[in-house]
């Protein structure tokens, strides 16, 4: 399964097809940073230094 930040309007056509039957695709919901947090912690590290 692959988990994705972006929901499916924001993904290629190409790879949506590619996974079809194969590999699952999981979307993170736009506003949920508990579901991504190494990445918003990582986010507000670099914002806090730069």
């Amino acid at each position: 399964m692959l988990r994705l930040d972006s929901g499916p309007e924001f993904i290629s056509e190409a790879l949506q097809t590619f996974c079809t039957g194969s590999v699952g695709i999981s979307y993170i919901a736009r506003g949920m940073p508990w579901n991504k947090g190494f990445i918003e912690s990582f986010n507000n590290r670099l914002r806090d230094e730069c």
